[in-house]
C-alpha cells in the first residue's frame, strides 16, 4: 500500500494522539517500578577469573541481569532471570576489576545499579627460589639453616618452607631455620621454598647436604660443693656442663665408687657413717650413656653424732658475802673437743668459759645457790651438765679490834687514849 506524503503525516498525528491517550502515570510506573538487584559481591579465584554473585529481585518484571565491568560501563554479559552469578574470564593476573549489574524487563526497561564490588585477580606468578641456601650442624643433634630473600613483585613473600630429606619439617618467615631432635653422625637433605600472600608455592632451593656430628661425651660438670647436713647426711650441689643440651644425667661418686644417677644438678647422700670423711666426684652422660670426665673433688666430714662428756668434779665455795668460785674437771670429746663450757644459776645460763674455773660475783650476802655445768663440743652440741652444787655465801661478820692503843697521864685525875682504826674499817 503506498502513502501519499499528506496520508502519511496523518497517520503519524493519529498514532501521537493514540500515545497521549495512554495515562502517562502507567508509562512513568513501568519505568520505575524496575527493581534492581542487591549485594553483588566479586571473589577473584585464578589469575583469570573473578566470580560474581548478587541477590535476585523478588519481582516478574525482570528477566535478565546486565553485568557491567566498571568504570568504562561496558556490558559484558547478560543472563537470565533465573541466574544470581556469574564467572568473568578471560582477565588479566594482579589487576583490579570493578563490577555493577542492573535487572532488565522483557521491553528493554533497565534498573538502576547495584552496589560496585572490587575484586584483584590472582598472582598469575609463584615466587622466585630462595638464594644462597646453606646450613651447618650448630650440636651435636642440631642443623641451622641460612637463605637469601625470595622476591614476588605482585603479592609479596609471605614464608618460607623447609623440607628435610623432601618432607616438610616446618614453616618460617625469617631467613633462617634451626631443625633439632636429629640423629647424631647423620647426612641430611634441605630444601627451602618461597610462598606468597596468596599461598602460591615457588621453586626450591637446594638440595643441602648437611650432616651431624659423631657422639662425644658431654662436659664436666662445675664447681661441686659437698655440705654436712647431719651424722649420717651429705648435701650436694653443682653447675651443669657449659653445653648441656646432650646431657641425660648425672653420675655421682662417692670415694670413687658410683652410688647414684640424679637427672638435676644436686643430691643428697644419706645413710653415712657420723664424723666421717667423704670424698664425691659428678660426671654427666648423655642418652647413649657417653660418660664426661669428673667434676672437682668435693671432700666433707659428717657431723659429730655424740655430745661431749659431763665435766667431773664439779665443786664451789664461798669467797665473800657476794661471790662464789666453781671450778670442775674437763670434759671430753673424742671427735671434735670442748669448746667450752657454759656455768648455770638456779637451772639459768649465766656465763661460758673455756677454763675450769668460773667466778660468780654480785650474789647476796647468807645466800645458798644451786650450780652446774655442761660441756659444749666444736658443731655446737651441749653435753649433760654436771651437779648440781650448792653453795652459800658469807654471813655478816663483826669488826676487826682497833689497833695500837696507848694511855697517857696528863693530870692526878686524867688519863688520854688513843689508838689506829681496824685494818678493815
Amino acid at each position: 500500500m503506498r502513502f501519499s506524503r499528506s496520508g502519511a503525516l496523518g497517520l503519524l498525528v493519529a498514532l501521537g494522539l493514540l500515545l497521549c491517550a495512554i495515562p502517562r502515570s502507567l508509562v512513568a510506573q513501568e519505568v520505575q517500578a524496575v527493581p534492581g538487584p542487591s549485594d553483588l559481591q566479586a571473589t577473584a579465584v585464578s589469575p583469570s577469573r573473578i566470580n560474581l554473585k548478587w541477590t535476585r529481585v523478588n519481582t516478574g518484571l525482570v528477566v535478565e541481569y546486565r553485568i557491567y565491568r566498571y568504570p568504562s560501563n561496558a556490558l559484558i554479559a547478560s543472563v537470565p532471570a533465573s541466574q544470581d552469578s556469574y564467572a568473568d574470564t578471560g582477565l588479566s593476573p594482579w589487576t583490579e576489576y570493578r563490577y555493577y549489574v542492573t535487572g532488565a524487563t522483557s521491553s528493554g526497561n533497565e534498573s538502576g545499579p547495584s552496589n560496585v564490588a572490587t575484586a584483584r585477580t590472582l598472582d598469575g606468578t609463584p615466587p622466585t627460589a630462595p638464594g644462597n641456601l646453606t646450613g651447618a650442624a650448630s650440636g651435636s643433634r642440631e642443623i641451622t639453616l641460612t637463605w637469601t630473600a625470595a622476591s614476588d613483585p605482585q603479592s609479596g613473600v609471605s614464608g618460607y618452607v623447609v623440607y628435610r630429606n623432601d618432607a616438610e619439617v616446618g614453616q618460617t618467615t625469617q631467613l633462617s631455620y634451626i631443625d633439632g631432635s636429629l640423629q647424631r653422625d647423620t647426612q641430611y637433605s634441605y630444601k627451602v621454598t618461597a610462598v606468597n600472600s596468596q599461598g602460591d608455592e615457588g621453586a626450591p632451593a637446594g638440595p643441602f647436604q648437611v650432616r651431624t656430628p659423631p657422639p662425644s661425651p658431654p662436659g664436666a660438670p662445675r664447681d661441686l660443693s659437698a655440705d654436712a647436713l647431719s651424722p649420717t647426711e651429705v648435701a650436694l650441689d653443682w653447675r651443669p656442663p657449659q653445653d648441656d643440651d646432650d646431657v641425660e644425667g648425672y653420675r655421682v661418686y662417692r670415694n670413687g665408687s658410683p652410688i647414684a644417677t640424679p637427672s638435676g644438678s644436686d643430691y643428697r647422700d644419706s645413710g653415712l657413717a657420723p664424723f666421717t670423711v667423704y670424698e664425691y666426684r659428678v660426671t654427666a652422660f648423655d642418652d647413649d650413656d657417653d660418660e664426661s670426665s669428673p667434676s672437682n673433688a668435693a671432700s666433707v666430714r659428717t657431723l659429730d653424732a655424740t655430745p661431749p662428756t659431763e665435766p667431773g668434779n664439779l665443786a664451789g665455795s664461798a669467797v665473800s658475802q657476794t661471790q662464789i668460785s666453781l671450778s670442775w674437771a674437763a670434759a671430753t670429746d673424742p671427735q671434735t673437743g670442748v669448746a667450752e663450757y657454759v656455768v648455770y644459776r638456779g637451772g639459768s645460763e649465766i656465763g661460758r668459759t673455756s677454763s675450769l674455773t668460773f667466778q660468780d660475783d654480785g650474789l647476796t650476802t647468807d645466800t645458798q645457790y644451786s650450780y652446774g655445768v655442761s660441756a659444749v663440743n666444736g658443731q655446737g652440741d651441749e653435753g649433760s651438765r654436771a651437779g648440781p652444787v650448792q653453795v652459800r655465801t658469807l654471813e655478816d661478820s663483826t669488826p676487826d679490834p682497833p689497833r695500837d692503843l696507848t694511855a697517857t697521864t696528863v693530870s692526878a685525875s686524867a688519863i688520854d687514849l688513843s689508838w689506829r682504826p681496824p685494818a678493815d674499817e
